[in-house]
């Protein structure tokens, strides 16, 4: 009889022990745990099987960014774990140091872009579908890629559809030194917001793209200063139609916005580009 209650204490107290780990989960790292003990109530991030889940009172979610901040030698890192993938692995590690420097650390960068920018597009033709009762051809796509990539927000907020309620012009973009720079550029932009004429114009390439334009390209070159006095670094996209090179220029778009930058021909109007490297 003793032997038994021992038993049921030993089982109560390792069900206490679990249920306290899986509560401290909400303000601590992730750690191992398996789903079956997730508790109803439970919200936070879970690692099962070396993969890592969200969870929002008790169900799985899925298309979710978490962010995990921890303090380690003098560094703050905060790890980025992108749960939209069916396999649950972690897209992007960000550090932040001391100095202010941020260091960007993208897996399968090229992938990820990819991923949002259909992700985005089947939201922005959802929209469209449900205004129009019909389905945005190729063209239209474009047009609402355009529309989307271009269109300014004075405060950056993440509406209910995952959808951005537009974009601004800040120098804080990831380096270019890693060879997809351009896809890491791109996801960026999808996720804060803003960014120089790269971003912009990385964000609505791959957007582009998406909507059936694959030949669309991200060029950085240089173009003409406003003031005419010279020529400044700057980043575009074109698309060849037709055999017809168009010029799409997203950032000067979200800058001047009753200006025509979309689908130009190289040249006209006075804005040209040059020296431009795919």
């Amino acid at each position: 009889m003793k032997g038994r209650i021992r038993v049921k204490k030993t089982k109560f107290c390792l069900s206490l022990l679990l249920l306290l780990a899986i509560s401290g989960l909400m303000i601590m790292n992730p750690q191992e745990v398996y789903a079956k003990t997730i508790s109803p109530s439970f919200t936070g991030i879970v690692k099962s099987d070396g993969k890592y889940y969200y969870y929002q009172k008790g169900k799985l979610i899925k298309n979710k960014i978490i962010t995990v901040k921890e303090k380690n030698d003098a560094k703050y890192l905060k790890y980025v774990y992108d749960l939209s993938a069916e396999d649950g692995q972690v897209l992007r590690k960000t550090t932040y140091k001391t100095n202010g420097d941020i260091v960007y650390k993208w897996y399968d960068a090229e992938k990820l872009a990819n991923e949002r920018a259909k992700n985005i597009m089947g939201t922005l033709s959802k929209q469209y579908k449900n205004t129009y009762k019909k389905n945005p051809n190729k063209i239209q796509k474009l047009q609402l890629a355009w529309a989307y990539s271009t269109k300014y927000a004075k405060t950056i907020k993440k509406k209910s559809n995952g959808l951005l309620n537009g974009f601004q012009y800040q120098f804080n973009e990831p380096s270019r030194k890693d060879k997809e720079w351009r896809a890491q550029y791109a996801v960026y932009m999808y996720e804060q917001g803003n960014g120089r004429c790269y971003s912009f114009a990385c964000s609505f390439g791959y957007l582009a793209r998406a909507s059936g334009y694959q030949n669309a390209r991200i060029y950085v070159g240089e173009t003409q200063r406003s003031n005419g006095s010279g020529y400044t670094p700057h980043a575009w996209v074109t698309i060849e139609m037709k055999n017809v090179h168009y010029y799409f220029d997203p950032q000067q778009k979200n800058k001047h916005p009753n200006k025509n930058f979309y689908m130009m021909k190289n040249g006209v109007g006075g804005i040209g580009y040059y020296r431009g490297e795919y």
